[in-house]
């Protein structure tokens, strides 16, 4: 369980984006999204020491998506490829 003091900090910052609007009513296409996302992405290399020449992925799917991801990571880059009538 996180600090309330940080749980709240995360409430006001849902509640407060970019000064104008809550989180949910910004398209994730549109500029705020993108600044949240660079934001995010800086962020997540600053604190781990990630390089330039890395990509930062935000995925859904929590650990078993990762366990699942594992094994995929260590197959031939073209056994990745889906099948003609998967793309």
């Amino acid at each position: 369980m996180l600090p309330s003091r940080w749980l709240r900090k995360a409430q006001e910052a849902i509640w407060n984006v970019a000064g104008v609007h809550r989180i949910m009513e910004h398209s994730h296409r549109g500029k705020v999204f993108d600044r949240i996302l660079d934001e995010a992405e800086a962020a997540c290399r600053a604190l781990a020491g990630i390089p330039d020449d890395y990509a930062v992925l935000f995925l859904q799917g929590g650990a078993s998506l990762q366990f699942s991801m594992v094994p995929m990571n260590l197959l031939p880059a073209d056994a990745r490829r889906l099948p003609p009538h998967r793309r």
